[in-house]
């Protein structure tokens, strides 16, 4: 990507996370810089913002340096595991909407039943 005020080329230099200093840029730069910096970081990682009450920060904050290395990493950790769980309810709603026939119960209670399933 080309700058058309500086002419640079690329306008996704490396940034200094430690000292969260970033390149110096025009303005023009600066701003494309930044919007691939916040939206997309060569992990196709999206960043969201969202509200949160000052109570659960303040659980937030007391967690993270006990089990996680930032607060990003910790909701992460949050989402993925709702995500998990929501996940699992629906299966199992689906198995309860799908009950079992004949068959498939005598291969619970028949010790015998799986000898003809293949070994993979």
């Amino acid at each position: 990507m080309r700058c058309s005020t500086s002419g640079q080329v690329d306008v996704r230099p490396e940034y200094d996370a430690r000292s969260g200093v970033g390149p110096e840029l025009c303005a023009e730069c600066h701003t494309q810089w930044y919007a691939l910096r916040m939206t997309r970081d060569g992990r196709n990682d999206v960043q969201l913002a969202v509200r949160v009450p000052n109570e659960l920060v303040s659980e937030l904050d007391a967690l993270v340096p006990q089990v996680h290395s930032t607060r990003a990493e910790a909701v992460r950790a949050a989402v993925e595991a709702c995500l998990y769980r929501l996940n699992c309810e629906r299966d199992a709603q689906r198995y309860a909407d799908t009950p079992l026939d004949n068959a498939e119960l005598a291969l619970a209670v028949d010790p015998d039943g799986w000898t003809a399933t293949p070994l993979w």
